[in-house]
């Protein structure tokens, strides 16, 4: 039997997944960062350019989600940046030794957002530590959210095409 066409479907699920949870992480910091990062104001401002056009009271009513909802694509990329060497390396570990548990995605979901939360630092314009703890606990959190989304697609299969009987 010729198990090729597996093998391009459980990678198309994989890659799938993968994306799946990185824009899971991007809407999950688009809000709880809504405020911190200041995409309330930098929205508004879009909204005020187009207040001719009579949209003012929807956008007090929706700002929020509207918000989240184009900026988490914007955050999506950065975690998708700074996640895809990790999790490429989480992701061929779990396959090769057949990894399905939740915690295992999660614990890992949660050490690659620490990592992104400490290869952020240098970049960051603030010092001050309640900003900091702030950034740590979002993208840890976000990592861990991350984590359980891969596993709800395709961590809960992982390996079985490397561990199922030949004929």
């Amino acid at each position: 039997m010729n198990d090729t066409f597996d093998y391009i479907m459980r990678f198309a699920i994989v890659v799938f997944s993968y994306c799946c949870a990185v824009l899971a992480v991007g809407w999950f910091l688009a809000a709880i960062l809504f405020r911190n990062l200041g995409i309330d104001s930098m929205m508004n401002d879009f909204v005020f350019m187009a207040n001719d056009a009579g949209v003012g009271p929807f956008w007090a009513e929706t700002s929020f989600w509207s918000s989240v909802f184009v900026s988490g694509f914007v955050m999506a990329t950065i975690a998708g940046g700074f996640s895809f060497i990790p999790a490429v390396i989480i992701i061929i570990l779990a396959e090769a030794r057949g990894y399905r548990e939740s915690l295992f995605y999660c614990v890992a979901g949660a050490l690659i957002g620490l990592a992104a939360a400490g290869a952020a630092v240098p970049f960051s314009s603030s010092s001050g530590l309640p900003e900091m703890s702030i950034w740590i606990a979002a993208t840890t959190g976000a990592g861990i959210g991350g984590g359980f989304v891969y596993w709800l697609l395709a961590g809960r299969n992982a390996g079985r095409l490397l561990s199922r009987p030949t004929d």
